[in-house]
Parts: structure tokens; sequence; C-alpha cells
């Protein structure tokens, strides 16, 4: 079983010791992910931010959501 690498930040997030450090995470991502001891590492966990109308006349609403691996939204 794949165990999560110790150069990861705290969160649900994170990169396993099955990197085989292609790159991809980084350019998908470079806001989340770097290289940090040969391998890619979550260096900041993902948060977005999804816009929702609520209504004509009031404007628009903001709504947090943590990614992670989960399945779970905070």
């Amino acid at each position: 079983m794949a165990r999560r690498l110790n150069t990861n930040v705290a969160g649900d997030l994170y990169v396993n010791d099955a990197c085989i450090n292609c790159d991809t995470c980084r350019q998908l991502a470079p806001d989340t992910f770097a290289e940090i001891g040969g391998y890619s590492a979550v260096s900041c966990q993902p948060v977005a931010i999804i816009w929702r109308g609520i209504g004509r006349s009031k404007g628009w609403k903001a709504s947090k959501i943590t990614a992670g691996t989960h399945g779970r939204s905070k």
C-alpha cells in the first residue's frame, strides 16, 4: 500500500510514495504542488471559490470549498 510522503503539508490532499516525479501535477496546479526532496509534494492545500448567483438584483455570493481526497467539502 502506498504511503503518504512526509514532505506534504497537513490536509486531505497529499502525494504518496507511488509518485514518479513526472511533473504533471506541478504543471497543472503550480500553486498546490512543488518538488521537494526529488518528488512532488502538496505545498499548499487547494481552495476553490465557486460563485453562485443569488438573484438578479442581489448580486453574487461566493462559497468556499476545500478540495480533498475523500470527496468531502468544508
